[in-house]
């Protein structure tokens, strides 16, 4: 059984206020009344349970056995009994007139049965008008600016209790991070360190800013009041440690870069969206091009004019590779001139000359980890050099890079996975800047808040109730006289259950699954649960998302031309 990812959108709105308005009224009516539906559910389950507490407290009804005269508030009944005690007939006074009225035997089985069936109905009419509420809500970002807020509260707290007290704070995040290691590993009945790092995420970013601060400024007063008003601790600490091990590095392997084309045997497919271009980032490595290799693609636009699309893979950990793991620390300064110089930007950068990209042609970009930084570097500080229209980033910490507003920016990331964390900030809410959050849930488990037996709802369930008048007092009655099936009563009826037609419930219960996770917990950092994210986003049907991809797919969308490899490598010549 695979792991799950349920996504949220954060940024980048269309909607105006007054229509957020209208989405907000229509959210909080339809969670309103799905709870409402969930409580009648409850009401027509515990019915039949009623029923057979009352038939036990009567197992001989006197009426049945006996003509009974009483007085009913100044009104008297006289009961007949009929020989299979099923029909009775009885006359009431009241006052000079003497009504004639026939007791009909109830077939309790049946009707426990279709009590059973309004409660299942109700119980999954609630259930999507719930689940319903909650995708408005992620996929408008409706609460996402009070969201962020919070957290930015948590970070700092976080951020001010470890300048204030490092050592405490160390303390209690390695004391919450033991204890995911044993909460986990009970759950999967086995030892899995990862809890450590996926069950402390929201602790991550304040944790690393409050360290990048101490490294700067250290825990003065001066470092406190900075905190509280900055999100670039980290970057700035990346600074400060990029001036000894970038030269370090450069004695040890070397800063002679080197950049070829490669025709490998197996490349990617053509880009014509942001889900392919996330299936192309994830290739370059499952199809085993050679390690510090970028993929850019020409395409002509109907007008004749050129658009490019550059694929970047992540830190592949090769000492001679542009992409190794200690150019991570140059692309998170805080300083444009370190970034520049950085292995793996230097690297791009080359290739993108080398393929013929001319300043004013506009430009794609997609990486994932170290990948995505360098689109983000790209777009921050080659902006006099390309046209960076659009960068798609995947588990990038990017929040801090000053990306140029010409920029759209469609970043994925996943709550647990901690490399996106490494920024110590939440990504800029902007006009041109969607983030996709996504959340993993363990293999065990579906959609979060949502319970097994409303998860069986995906499979079949009733139809919705369809409310008619009917002669069915006749059906429920044990006795088939002439006389009373012609006698016909306003009720309910219910259909027989059918393939479901919630559809909506269907599709979009337990998030979306993430292909080769397994049954056991691990880094949610991996392509696989990118792409599971965005696939997820891209079921909410936000238009915010839909703006993103229609632009992306304004740069990829013309007579694609040719793809070409290139790969670096790094070296003391």
């Amino acid at each position: 059984m695979n792991a799950r990812v349920s996504s949220s959108l954060y940024g980048s709105r269309s909607c105006t206020t007054v229509e957020l308005d209208d989405i907000v009224h229509i959210a909080d009516v339809c969670n309103h009344t799905g709870k409402l539906l969930q409580a009648h559910s409850s009401y027509w389950a515990n019915l039949p349970a009623s029923m057979s507490r009352f038939r036990a407290m009567a197992p001989l009804c006197p009426a049945w056995q006996m003509g009974v005269s009483r007085a009913l508030g100044g009104a008297s009944s006289t009961v007949g009994v009929s020989t299979y005690g099923c029909t009775i007939d009885t006359t009431t006074s009241i006052g000079n007139d003497n009504i004639a009225y026939e007791h009909i035997g109830i077939d309790t089985m049946l009707l426990q049965q279709r009590s059973a069936d309004e409660s299942e109905a109700l119980s999954q009419v609630g259930t999507a008008l719930i689940l319903l509420a909650d995708k408005l809500t992620q996929a408008h970002s409706l609460y996402s600016h009070a969201e962020h807020t919070v957290d930015r509260i948590i970070n700092e707290g976080i951020e001010l209790g470890f300048e204030i007290s490092p050592k405490y704070t160390s303390l209690g995040f390695a004391a919450l991070a033991a204890l995911g290691v044993i909460r986990g590993s009970i759950v999967e009945q086995r030892f899995n360190p990862i809890y450590a790092i996926t069950d402390t995420w929201w602790a991550q970013e304040g944790l690393l800013a409050g360290f990048g601060n101490l490294i700067t400024l250290g825990n003065s007063k001066q470092a406190m009041a900075v905190g509280l008003v900055s999100t670039s601790e980290v970057n700035r600490a990346a600074s400060k440690i990029s001036m000894v091990t970038a030269p370090a590095n450069n004695i040890l392997f070397g800063d002679t870069l080197s950049v070829q084309e490669i025709y490998p045997k197996r490349g990617i497919t053509t880009t014509d969206s942001i889900a392919s271009s996330l299936d192309n980032v994830h290739d370059m490595r499952l199809n085993h091009v050679d390690y510090g290799s970028i993929a850019i693609e020409q395409f002509k636009q109907p007008d004749g004019t050129r658009s490019w699309m550059v694929t970047i893979p992540g830190t592949d950990g090769h000492l001679d590779s542009p992409f190794s793991w200690q150019t991570n620390i140059e692309l998170m300064s805080a300083r444009a001139s370190q970034r520049k110089l950085a292995d793996s930007a230097r690297m791009v950068d080359q290739a993108m000359t080398m393929a013929g990209i001319q300043p004013g042609e506009p430009v794609a970009m997609v990486g994932h980890s170290q990948g995505g930084i360098v689109a983000a570097t790209m777009a921050s500080d080659f902006a006099d050099k390309y046209t960076i229209s659009h960068i798609v980033t995947a588990g990038s910490p990017i929040a801090n890079h000053p990306i140029a507003s010409q920029t759209w920016v469609t970043s994925i990331e996943m709550n647990d996975e901690l490399v996106s964390n490494l920024d110590g900030a939440r990504n800029p809410m902007t006009d041109q800047w969607l983030t996709v959050r996504g959340t993993s849930m363990p293999p065990q488990t579906g959609y979060s808040g949502i319970t097994q037996r409303e998860t069986q709802a995906t499979a079949t369930t009733p139809s919705l109730p369809r409310y008619t008048t009917v002669q069915s007092l006749p059906q429920l009655s044990a006795d088939s006289s002439a006389q009373r099936a012609t006698r016909s009563t306003n009720t309910l009826s219910h259909p027989t259950p059918t393939t479901s037609t919630m559809p909506y419930l269907n599709a979009h219960t337990q998030g979306t699954e993430v292909e080769h996770s397994g049954d056991r917990k691990f880094l949610s950092h991996e392509m696989w649960y990118m792409k599971a994210a965005w696939k997820d986003a891209q079921q909410l049907g936000a238009p915010d998302l839909a703006r993103h991809e229609q632009h992306f797919d304004q740069i990829v969308q013309g007579e694609h031309i040719s793809t070409q490899y290139f790969r670096g490598r790094i070296s003391k010549n």
